[in-house]
């Protein structure tokens, strides 16, 4: 039987994205309102700016830009809105301000249980606001508010990579009324990057009302384009003498710690300034830097449990790493895609900044950084050069402290496409050395076929380590079809044995994998079901010389109801080929040879919109040499915008030849809310394996935008024989002002 390689799947999938990149429809039937143009006024002279209080009495809303005609994107893309809305654009040298009348004749109704800051709003009646600065049809920011005053920022690259920890300076104000509820956006052209010379922005508001389960847009309302999605986002025109000022934002942080270790008798108390300094080069340039780096109040990790033979992946929680991460992904291997149900994907990634400043799970001094990012015509680029401190490993050996760094470009082609770079250099692990380079390319066009989205990504890469030789190279292609009613992908990826990126996250190495998805989603007319879908998930690992390591299919049908309840059911069916043993718990070990498992899945939930929600989830089934009885149940409680809660308890009961033994891991939010300003969040987590207790609280005030006051408490409670004794805590108070020129 021929093999199929990865030559044949590129011959396949290249000109399909070929002819998807240069837009060859099959129809051509949007209708001109897609895209709809707004030319925004400036503020006359003699009028004052407006009090952001969310009253709309102001007189300059008399001489804005006015929009009054939306469509609806969900539940009936196209379809008059069921409330009215009405929104006002006014600009001057130094600030963007848009007020948006949502009328709801129902106000009583409006729902709006969020208002921490940074919080997502997706579960409330919510205004976003989202501007493509540089007109590029790629990336955006995102500004959104619900009728509590929340605050929520976000940067978007390429229509569905959202960064949520991203924060800038900008301020908003919402009010409820007899009408419905309004709110006033106030956004300074110091807060985002922008080309000057191009007078033309792309432009959306989205609203939805949450009672109703309703999306309405002004512009790029169809059914399978994320709202973030400014592929067909309206034009703002007419943007002229905008003002950055000089640029610069200066960010003192002053730390003061308290931390005690009684396993080791360790006891310290420390004072630590730490300076960020952030400096537009041009207005599409950003250059910052950083001295004495502190990430104390950064949230901690989600614990997991572990029941395979490879490495976990965490994500990035800390704040300098966060800001522009976006450019430094690469090939489209990523681990969460909006509204995907693939497998995750983050095996081959050059560059996980995680891999700096963290080793053994414990947190190394980083010295200073420096950071660049930005755009210059076609070309967007992020240079990135840390010196971490040194340290002494888990094996007690010495690790110098050294310096690390990446480079990563991507010339823009087309309206949405792009070949690109990367390029990593360093090891913080060893006292070795490492470099990575590779190249990607995307292909993409949201016009394939009139109307829908195809993407492919293709990659390679080369790592150079001193002592590896051989096999050091990978490389992948994917090809994907994201929308509503049918959604895929299928790729291959290629691990050489010896691949080795230092700076980069691999946890399986010397393999082929092959991917196949899709899904078949039905939105039936009905007044109790919003939609239902059949979905299949395979994938198929070899070794490089053929021989089979994994095979994985799932298969899913779910019904999701009018206000987001759903019913899960799961087959899943698996296949691993150990060729040497791994310890799966403590003097448990799985054996080599092939196993072969089938498992059924049912989960039932209902809707996070209402006050009580809930998640039930049970499995039954084979697994290695025996079986697994997995249970889970998540329970939330949103009584009102000041208190929510959130309790998780997942158990998984395992008997194998070689031994019985049982996970369980429990995790319990609760967030006090005074104001859209003042906060108080607590995470408790207990497992099992560790038998620890960790509690993590984090108070914040926003005292202003850019001027903050955070509290932090973090403690470890031993639990082994139910004797309760504290063995780790640490107090932090942190104080950050930003002083903007």
């Amino acid at each position: 039987m021929r093999r199929t390689t990865p030559r044949r799947i590129l011959a396949f999938a290249l000109p399909l994205a070929f002819l998807a990149s240069v837009g060859v429809p099959v129809r051509a039937d949007s209708p001109p309102e897609m895209s709809p143009a707004l030319e925004a006024r400036r503020r006359p002279a003699d009028v004052e700016p407006p009090k952001i209080d969310g009253r709309l009495n102001d007189e300059i809303w008399k001489h804005a830009a006015r929009i009054d005609r939306f469509v609806q994107q969900d539940p009936t893309p196209g379809a008059e809105p069921s409330e009215r809305t009405v929104a006002w654009v006014v600009y001057d040298s130094d600030t963007l301000w848009v007020a948006v009348r949502a009328y709801d004749r129902e106000p009583e109704k409006i729902v709006a249980r969020t208002m921490r800051r940074d919080e997502s709003t997706r579960l409330d009646d919510r205004v976003a606001i989202i501007l493509d600065t540089f007109h590029d049809h790629r990336n955006s920011y995102w500004f959104t508010t619900n009728p509590n005053s929340t605050r929520q920022d976000a940067l978007v690259e390429g229509g569905n990579s959202f960064r949520d920890p991203w924060d800038t300076i900008w301020d908003v104000k919402s009010r409820v009324d007899s009408e419905g509820w309004t709110c006033e956006f106030e956004i300074p052209f110091k807060s985002v990057s922008f080309d000057p010379n191009n007078g033309t922005w792309g432009f959306n508001i989205v609203r939805n009302i949450n009672r109703k389960n309703e999306e309405i847009r002004w512009s790029n309302w169809e059914r399978s384009r994320f709202p973030m999605d400014v592929s067909e986002a309206g034009d703002l025109t007419g943007l002229q003498d905008l003002d950055q000022g000089i640029g610069l934002d200066v960010i003192p942080t002053g730390t003061l710690s308290r931390a005690e270790d009684r396993r080791v008798d360790r006891h310290f108390l420390k004072g630590d300034p730490s300076l960020d300094v952030f400096y537009k080069i041009t207005p599409s340039v950003t250059g910052a830097l950083t001295i004495n780096t502190d990430f104390s109040d950064a949230p901690v990790d989600e614990r997991q449990v572990n029941l395979d033979r490879f490495a976990l992946f965490f994500p990035e929680t800390r704040d300098f790493f966060l800001q522009d991460a976006g450019i430094f992904d690469f090939g489209g291997i990523s681990r969460f895609r909006p509204g995907s149900f693939s497998f995750t994907n983050t095996n081959g990634l050059p560059f996980f900044s995680r891999r700096i400043g963290i080793a053994d799970a414990d947190i190394v001094e980083l010295r200073a950084g420096l950071k660049a990012t930005g755009r210059v015509g076609p070309l967007n680029f992020g240079v990135m050069d840390v010196q971490m401190g040194g340290y002494t490993d888990e094996n007690g050996e010495r690790i110098q402290g050294k310096n690390l760094s990446v480079a990563r470009g991507k010339w823009n082609i087309g309206e949405e496409s792009f070949v690109g770079f990367i390029a990593t250099h360093g090891d913080p692990l060893t006292n070795s050395s490492n470099s990575t380079y590779g190249l990607d390319a995307r292909l993409r066009t949201s016009k394939f076929q009139g109307n829908q989205i195809i993407q492919f990504d293709g990659w390679v890469q080369k790592s150079d380590t001193p002592g590896f030789g051989g096999d050091d190279e990978s490389a992948g292609v994917l090809l994907e079809f994201p929308n509503d009613k049918w959604n895929g992908r299928i790729g291959f990826k290629r691990i050489g044995e010896d691949f080795n990126p230092a700076l980069g996250f691999v946890n399986r190495t010397g393999i082929h994998e092959y991917i196949a998805e899709g899904r078949r989603r039905w939105r039936p007319e009905s007044d109790t079901i919003r939609y239902w879908e059949l979905a299949n998930r395979s994938r198929l690992v070899t070794t490089t010389h053929g021989a089979l390591e994994t095979i994985e299919s799932i298969f899913t049908y779910e019904v999701v109801g009018e206000l987001q309840d759903f019913i899960s059911i799961q087959s899943q069916l698996q296949t691993e080929r150990l060729f040497e043993s791994f310890e799966i718990s403590e003097g448990i070990f799985i054996e080599p040879g092939r196993y072969d498992w089938a498992r059924g899945i049912i989960t039932v939930g209902t809707s996070e919109r209402r006050m009580l929600s809930a998640r039930v989830s049970a499995s039954w089934g084979t697994f290695f040499s025996g079986t697994n009885k997995r249970s889970s149940i998540l329970i939330g409680w949103r009584p009102s915008k000041h208190f929510q809660t959130e309790i998780n308890y997942t158990q998984n009961q395992i008997q194998l030849e070689t031994g019985d033994f049982t996970t369980r891991l429990l995790r319990w939010n609760v967030d006090v809310v005074i104001s859209p300003d003042l906060s108080w969040e607590t995470l408790i987590q207990w497992d099992r394996a560790s038998r620890n207790l960790g509690w993590n609280s984090r108070l914040r005030w926003v005292v202003r935008e850019g001027e903050e006051i955070l509290l932090v408490w973090n403690q470890g409670v031993d639990t082994v024989d139910h004797d309760f004794r504290a063995t780790t805590m640490e107090w932090t108070g942190k104080i950050r002002w930003t002083f903007r020129f």
